[in-house]
């Protein structure tokens, strides 16, 4: 069983210990990276789940892999204290758990206060204030302002100065309108979801709940709290990201070895974001069911601005594959990121495109969270608005063929949920890649 390297960063990026030099038989190095709501001890034992299967399959293929020898690391990094997945429904289940029809529970007043906890100490806010307040917006108008210039005060100069163009366009709702208008527009605009949308897309699980926080001021005021700690969660990966390019991917490439990064959920965004940092080049990226924009690789299409990650095409800063791993299953990246993702201004932000069809008959499918969606994640979708995307399913039984280039993977058929990639089919496909590296 190899060692995987644990590499410990604080919320600015800065490693806490020095980065190993590595022995000079080293020729690859892999590195893993969790997403929300991940520990230490959990995120280490994912890491093993997949390189224990990886060692496995080289070894299977040790005549491709002659000469070769690999080390393993994962960047811990703090994404544990993350608040509820989204608000009412626990976004950790898998898609399959069944939901009521008639609607989920009504948030109760404890229930709201332990979650505004939750969220400031993850943003840093005094627990009992941010508790307190959050109840008297959810139950009177003229407290809603107070409310948001408390979240405001903590995250706004954060959200100007550390994130990237594509966040601030995301989430620029939460700096500029009042508060009591963010409600307003909240509400508003899960009105027109679960009605509108209800109309063209049947035998969706997900209606009852949105009609359910668009009537329960508690639960949309917890999903407003959600909002803050989404746009801290992208700057987060993004720090990170590039203090991982800097501190350590930087050393890596200068000793002439290859750079495979492997991300999950927010952790796929912080691999990206090292990507886009780093010096050199990087032999492969793996996003799994990426929590982070489906345009991130592209032009323009819809905004002033590029994706976030667009230097990534422009300059070929991969010279094997980006792999994108994306599944139906998966709740959170279809439902939770692109309701969290939409500015929440004064125009609908949630009409779907033009003539756009109607696709899986039990998902929001392109009209929320699909590939017309300008909100949607990539984790649902594969990239989007980028040439030369090879898309196509594949079954998990046996390492596919992977060439050169941008790939989008339906992985339907084994990845049953958020977080359920930890294992030897999502092992096969890095291998893929180092097998084929030069």
């Amino acid at each position: 069983m190899s060692t995987v390297n644990l590499l410990n960063f604080d919320k600015e990026g800065t490693l806490q210990s020095g980065f190993p030099n590595l022995a000079p038989e080293i020729t690859d190095v892999v590195l893993f990276s969790h997403g929300w709501r991940e520990g230490p001890e959990s995120a280490s034992g994912h890491y093993q789940d997949l390189a224990d299967p990886l060692d496995d399959i080289l070894a299977a293929n040790s005549a491709r892999w002659q000469g070769r020898t690999l080390a393993y690391f994962g960047v811990i990094w703090p994404s544990d204290k993350y608040s509820d997945d989204l608000t009412v429904v626990d976004m950790r289940q898998d898609v399959s758990v069944p939901i009521s029809p008639h609607g989920e529970d009504p948030l109760s007043s404890a229930q709201l206060q332990d979650r505004s906890r939750g969220v400031a100490h993850f943003l840093g806010i005094d627990p009992d204030v941010l508790a307190r307040q959050s109840l008297n917006a959810a139950q009177n108008v003229d407290a809603r302002d107070a409310f948001l210039s408390t979240l405001r005060d903590v995250t706004a100069a954060r959200h100007e100065t550390s994130a990237d163009a594509q966040t601030k366009t995301e989430h620029k709702g939460l700096f500029r309108v009042a508060g009591a208008h963010i409600f307003d527009t909240v509400e508003r605009d899960l009105k027109y979801l679960s009605s509108t949308v209800a109309n063209a897309v049947t035998n969706n699980p997900m209606i009852s709940w949105l009609k359910q926080v668009r009537n329960d001021g508690n639960a949309r005021t917890a999903f407003i709290l959600n909002l803050f700690a989404y746009n801290e969660m992208k700057i987060r990966a993004g720090l990170v990201g590039r203090g991982l390019a800097a501190s350590v991917l930087d050393q890596i490439t200068a000793s002439k070895k290859r750079i495979h990064l492997v991300g999950h959920s927010f952790g796929a965004r912080l691999m990206t974001a090292a990507t886009a940092a780093a010096k050199g080049k990087i032999a492969n990226l793996i996003l799994l069911e990426g929590a982070f924009s489906q345009n991130a690789l592209s032009r323009d299409t819809v905004w002033e601005h590029d994706g976030a990650f667009r230097v990534i095409i422009d300059q070929d800063r991969v010279v094997g594959r980006i792999v994108a791993v994306h599944s139906d299953h998966d709740a959170p990246v279809w439902i939770a990121y692109p309701l969290a993702s939409r500015p929440y201004l004064d125009t609908y932000s949630l009409r779907p495109a033009e003539g756009a069809a109607i696709g899986r008959a039990n998902e929001l499918g392109p009209i929320f969270g699909g590939p017309d969606d300008p909100y949607g994640a990539i984790g649902a979708n594969g990239p989007q608005n980028l040439a030369s995307v090879i898309r196509r399913p594949i079954d998990g039984l046996s390492m596919p063929a992977l060439n050169p280039g941008v790939h989008a993977l339906d992985c339907t058929s084994f990845v049953a949920g958020h977080s359920d990639v930890w294992k030897r089919q999502s092992a096969y496909i890095i291998a893929a890649g180092l097998l084929d590296s030069e």
